[in-house]
């Protein structure tokens, strides 16, 4: 750039239509020919802001410069300070005086007057006394009062009195005296001072001046205009207003008024008015004068009408089209930046200039050269030309928030795909905001920016900046120099901050773990938990290094300076509450240390507080001291009592408070309201409580004073439930209540009796007490609830099948309660004590109780001896048997193999034909033991030697073994045709289908004994004749041959 450049535009009109189609020009053409040859006294010109009007007048002023018609422009603008008409008799005054268009004596002097101003003046005048005068005439008024006081005085002293006046004098003098006496003539100088002290009687004035400027009147300001317009004579004046855009909206309804009244009312031969104007503004400032009803009605005639009421005729101006600007915009480059400019420079500004100024004037074009220009000099010439453009273009949206649109311009719309991108935008639109040298300007702005935004918490603006690409970078610069005091506000800015915005992302879990390294350092003065603290927690990412710093928080809550339990607890349900909400599955309650307060009255809130959660945040109170309070309160202090329900009763014990209760249960059992106080506390302790000391008559007169709408009434029959049926002679009084069945009234009941027996022992009852329909619905309540608290299942059990017949609880409904308690301690001994009635159901239901029982019974099945499985394979009618079926028990031992073998071999030996309708069972057994692994030849070998021995088969003994022998034993053998195949088996159609259905295995045997088989085959041959089902067997034996048919 040459020295010479840039040279700054003129932003005057210039007179001259620099634009293509000079439809300027053509406008001035007319409106003169208007000037001079037409009646219209009034011409307005309209056009926007900046669109060339003032560039207009100034054409036609030149144009009739040669024609003596002068211009005056009085710039409307520049007086909206000042009274109007004043200004403009003035200013217009000394223009056709000083240009010699009219008498330049007559019109200075008519200035003179017209400026004169009018001088009012008001005096006062007022005495003053002087302080001599006033010493001298107090002193005359004390010399009677000092002379009638001398006379009352005997010594000497009375002269001093009287001379005291004169010594105030003498006093005055010497006082002057002294302070001058280092100066030249003392005595001189002290007389002076004192004579002046009765000098200072003179007159003060003073003057009050009013000093006002008149305004001209309407009649006064016609009157001065006729006379310009007479004195002009062959002179002719053009008078402008200019500048009305620019006047706000109160003072152009002023000055329009004004002009309507003096021009276009009156019309001047030598005078002729033009008025530039931007018709939207006028209308703006007119449709105040309306009512918003008007305004929507008329719209714009109201203001329309005032513009054309005001003017003879009004031209438009219209604005340059696009071919005229863009060789104008050149033109004007030129002239700034010379003829050698930056092609690409000024390319890249005039296409921003376009695609983002809203209008194109020639104004705009001139203030947008000149503020490039003064920004290149500003910036030395470092700047391109197309980034001041946007920024001056674009200055107040960038000024109004210049962080936001450093970093996510929102202003380059038609340009967003060349600058969106452009990494030196930012650098350089932060050095126009900020004067600065673009190359670090982004570094030390963002950076002060950055760290203000962090140490204040102004997270608006941190999330403006965090969306520019430099950010992170920044960043890591920022935040390792914030003090530690500050760091609770860096880490709530930072989190609201998103991984993405970190670039490189893996950069954001650096920051972070810095961040977290160095909270640990913080201590928390407050000893509550604090937000910041939520944040790192969820920022930790590891759970146990969570759990380490929940442990630092919690720590800090122990150290508050006035410690107490509800604050503590509070902060503890705050840092839970917010890991809940953020999935973090940690329970602080497991994390924190056990603390002791040394209160009771603390505790006691605490408890209240807190209820049943309580144990929760390991607070304690001093167990002996807790004891020692709670005992030594008084009968009336028990009804406050209303937090031990809470309290852990079994770590605290309060046995000399339970103690205590007992001798207040003793002293005031008569009296109902301590008695419900006394039992309501007892029961606290979760035992069943001992109410001996309240005998049966004592429980009688309770009863009789009470009724259901005391709670205590519910506690006095759950006593009576839980003593004897005859109760002592007074069971009838409370007939009535026992047989109640009503469900509300039993659920009260069976709520209240385990505090005075426990449910064990109350099903235990059931001998003496089912009789009582309260009884058995309050049993059948709390076993269909599972609400019973104590009980001994060894003893329970058993009575299983009578607690369930007399209290009519459902068998399944209790054995499902009863496995509430377990079945650890269930001996094989109270196993073999339950009835088959317990098996019967426990079979059905599967849980741990049945499962128990199922199985230490099966155990003990497993374990039985020879000689027991005997006698239970022996009577297949005894409860043992029957027990063996309703298990499906089939784990058969070596024993239950042996005895099964000697109980057939028995029964061999002594068969008995009823044992035949056992057969099935028996079948089943031998079945399930085959599956087991057992063999069952031996066996049946052995019944077939015993009939063979024995020589004592029977019919009915060969139905009931027949298929096993055939079966299972080895029947090819001596002595078998001759003692088991008897020719009486023949006779029997049971013992003959059971030959049939095994002919192949006679056969063998035939073959094998055929010396022992013939008497058997001829016992065939010989009854086939006669018996159909012998002639069968027969034929399958091949003893026989049919006849075929001819």
């Amino acid at each position: 750039m040459k020295e010479n450049y840039p040279k700054f535009l003129s932003n005057q009109a210039i007179g001259e239509d620099l634009f293509l189609g000079h439809s300027q020009e053509k406008t001035a053409d007319v409106i003169i020919n208007d000037i001079k040859n037409s009646e219209f006294g009034i011409i307005g010109i309209d056009g926007s802001w900046g669109s060339g009007k003032s560039n207009l007048v100034k054409i036609i002023q030149k144009k009739l410069s040669a024609d003596k018609y002068n211009f005056f422009i009085y710039d409307v603008w520049g007086h909206q300070e000042d009274e109007q008409r004043r200004s403009i008799l003035e200013e217009l005054t000394q223009f056709i005086s000083s240009n010699k268009l009219v008498d330049e004596k007559k019109w200075d002097k008519k200035l003179k007057k017209l400026l004169a101003k009018t001088k009012e003046t008001n005096t006062q005048k007022k005495p003053i006394l002087s302080l001599g005068i006033i010493i001298s005439l107090v002193s005359l008024l004390l010399i009677p009062f000092l002379k009638s006081v001398g006379d009352n005085i005997t010594s000497s002293w009375k002269y001093l009195v009287y001379l005291s006046p004169f010594l105030i004098l003498l006093f005055s003098y010497l006082y002057f005296f002294f302070k001058f006496f280092k100066d030249e003539n003392p005595y001189i100088k002290a007389g002076n001072e004192l004579f002046k002290l009765y000098q200072k009687d003179k007159i003060e004035v003073t003057t009050y001046e009013t000093i006002s400027e008149e305004e001209p009147s309407v009649k006064k300001f016609r009157e001065w205009m006729n006379d310009i317009n007479s004195d002009l004579k062959e002179n002719k004046l053009v008078l402008v207003f200019d500048n009305f855009d620019r006047l706000p909206k109160d003072k152009i309804l002023q000055l329009w008024s004004s002009i309507h009244v003096f021009f276009s009312e009156n019309k001047y031969e030598n005078i002729k008015v033009i008025i530039p104007f931007d018709r939207e503004h006028i209308r703006n400032a007119f449709i105040d004068l309306n009512s918003k009803e008007e305004n929507e009605e008329f719209g714009n005639s109201y203001s329309e009408d005032y513009i054309n009421k005001t003017f003879d005729v009004v031209y438009r101006v219209a604005p340059p089209i696009l071919t005229d600007w863009k060789g104008f915009f050149e033109e004007k480059w030129k002239q700034c930046f010379g003829e050698d400019y930056n092609v690409n420079e000024f390319t890249r500004t005039r296409q921003v200039y376009e695609l983002l100024n809203n209008k194109i004037t020639p104004r705009e074009i001139i203030v947008l050269i000149n503020e490039i220009a003064t920004l290149k000099v500003l910036h030395n010439f470092i700047i391109p030309a197309n980034y001041l453009a946007l920024f001056v273009i674009n200055k107040p949206i960038i000024l109004k928030n210049p962080i936001s649109e450093i970093t996510n311009p929102t202003y380059l719309k038609g340009l967003e795909f060349i600058y969106k991108n452009d990494e030196n935008l930012p650098k350089y639109i932060t050095s126009i905001v900020y004067q600065l040298e673009p190359e670090n300007s982004l570094e030390i702005i963002y950076s002060e920016k950055l760290k203000d935004a962090l140490l204040n918490k102004k997270v608006d603006e941190l999330k403006e900046i965090s969306e520019a690409k430099f950010f992170t970078e920044i960043l890591e610069g920022v935040y390792p120099e914030i003090p530690k005091d500050y760091f609770p506000n860096l880490i709530l800015s930072l989190d609201v901050i998103p991984e993405e915005r970190f670039v490189p992302t893996e950069k954001h879990k650096i920051v972070w773990s810095d961040i977290i390294k160095s909270s640990y350092e913080l201590e928390n003065i407050t000893h509550n938990l604090q937000d910041y603290q939520k944040v790192i927690l969820k920022r930790i990412l590891d759970i146990e290094k969570q759990k380490s710093y929940i442990r630092k928080i919690t720590k800090e809550f122990e150290y508050e300076k006035d410690w107490n339990s509800l604050n503590y607890s509070k902060n503890i349900d705050l840092l839970q509450k917010y890991l809940d909400e953020n999935k973090i599955e940690i329970q602080v309650s497991d994390l924190l240390e056990n603390n002791e307060t040394d209160s009771v009255e603390d505790f006691i809130k605490l408890l209240r507080n807190k209820k049943d959660d309580y144990p929760l945040y390991k607070i304690d109170y001093d167990v002996d001291n807790l004891d020692t309070y709670l005992s030594e309160l008084e009968i009336d202090d028990l009804k406050d009592i209303d937090y031990l329900k809470y309290l852990d009763i079994e770590y605290y014990g309060l046995e000399s408070f339970k103690k205590r209760l007992d001798n207040f249960l003793v002293d005031y059992k008569s009296n109902n309201d301590y008695l419900k106080t006394i039992l309501s506390l007892f029961k606290n302790f979760k035992g069943v409580i001992d109410t001996k000391t309240i005998s049966d008559s004592e429980l009688y007169a309770r009863f009789n004073s009470l009724n259901e709408s005391n709670d205590l009434y519910y506690d006095i029959v759950a006593i009576r439930l839980s003593r004897t049926s005859s109760l002592s002679g007074h069971s009838s009084y409370f007939t009535a209540a026992t047989n109640k069945e009503d469900a509300v009234f039993v659920k009260q009941i069976a709520y209240t009796i385990q505090n005075y027996i426990s449910y064990g022992d109350f099903l235990l009852k059931v001998n003496e007490m089912h009789s009582l329909p309260l009884y058995k619905k309050v049993a059948q309540e709390i076993c269909v609830t599972k609400t019973g608290r104590e009980l001994s299942l060894s003893k329970v059990l058993p009575e299983f099948e009578n607690i369930c017949q007399k209290s009519l609880i459902k068998p399944e409904d209790l054995i499902n309660d009863l496995n509430r308690w377990g079945s650890g301690n269930l001996s094989i001994d109270i196993i073999n004590s339950l009835s088959n009635y317990f098996f019967e159901n426990a079979i059905k239901i599967h849980n741990r109780l049945t499962e128990k029982c199922i199985s230490l019974k099966k155990e003990y099945y497993d374990n039985l001896s020879k000689e027991k499985w005997i006698e239970i394979f022996s009577d297949f009618d005894s409860e043992e048997f029957k027990l063996l079926e309703i298990l499906g028990y089939n784990n058969w031992s070596s024993n239950s193999l042996e005895a099964m073998k000697s109980v057939l071999v028995d029964k061999a030996e002594n068969f008995d034909s009823d044992l035949i309708k056992t057969q099935d069972t028996f079948e089943k057994i031998i079945e399930s033991m085959i599956k087991k692994g057992h063999k069952f030849k031996s066996t049946f070998d052995t019944v077939r030697d015993t009939f063979i021995k024995n020589n004592n088969i029977s019919n009915d003994s060969f139905y009931f073994f027949g298929n096993w022998l055939f079966k299972y034993a080895k029947l090819n053998t001596e002595g078998v045709m001759r003692t088991i195949f008897i020719s009486d088996l023949l006779e029997d159609e049971d013992s003959l289908d059971i030959l049939k259905d095994n002919y192949k295995e006679i056969n063998k045997i035939i073959s094998f004994s055929e010396d022992e088989s013939q008497d058997f085959k001829n016992a065939i041959i010989e009854k086939s004749k006669n018996n159909a089902d012998v002639k069968i067997l027969a034929n399958l034996l091949g003893l026989i041959k049919e006849k075929k048919d001819k």
